[in-house]
């Protein structure tokens, strides 16, 4: 049960959850010296307040992991943003990190290595036309293609060295 008819789930996002979809049409490939990321939509159409799945997967290279959530400052945790007029909120339900010794450093980080995924998108809400008194709720979003901008942001680190933090950006339609 949906706690709002607004914020629904759509039938491939649900599918997308709980399934395993290769849907390489809607998604961005990331690739760098220490990991191989992948971020897919459930859908290339979708209605205002759906909620999309969106699945993100980060392979590490052995040896090489990227941090979790709490984080010291002086550290980047690992994040996906997502930007575009459509895009009202991400929930990206990463699992936990596992806290890890960093014997060089002599901390205790939370840290993930090898495999890592999870993910939803909620669409924004438009109002519909022509009712002018709504567009003070917010803005008309025309129908057709809309590209939705993201970027993963994380820091990788060996047992020895860590990379600078990095920020790989990218769209898809």
């Amino acid at each position: 049960m949906l706690p709002s008819y607004e914020h629904r789930a759509s039938a491939t996002e649900v599918i997308f959850r709980n399934c395993s979809v290769d849907n390489a049409d809607h998604g961005v490939d990331i690739k760098s010296a220490v990991l191989e990321a992948s971020g897919t939509l459930s859908t290339d159409r979708c209605f205002a307040r759906q909620e999309l799945g969106i699945a993100l997967e980060i392979n590490l290279k052995p040896g090489w992991h990227i941090y979790g959530k709490p984080l010291p400052s002086n550290y980047m945790s690992t994040e996906l943003v997502l930007s575009g007029l459509l895009v009202d909120e991400l929930m990206l339900d990463l699992p936990a990190p596992q806290p890890k010794l960093m014997k060089a450093l002599n901390e205790t980080l939370p840290i993930y290595e090898g495999k890592v995924s999870a993910g939803k998108l909620r669409i924004k809400w438009s109002p519909p036309m022509p009712a002018p008194f709504l567009l003070k709720i917010g803005p008309v979003m025309e129908p057709g293609a809309h590209k939705i901008e993201g970027a993963l942001r994380y820091q990788a680190c060996s047992e020895t060295a860590c990379e600078p933090p990095e920020e790989s950006a990218s769209s898809c339609r």
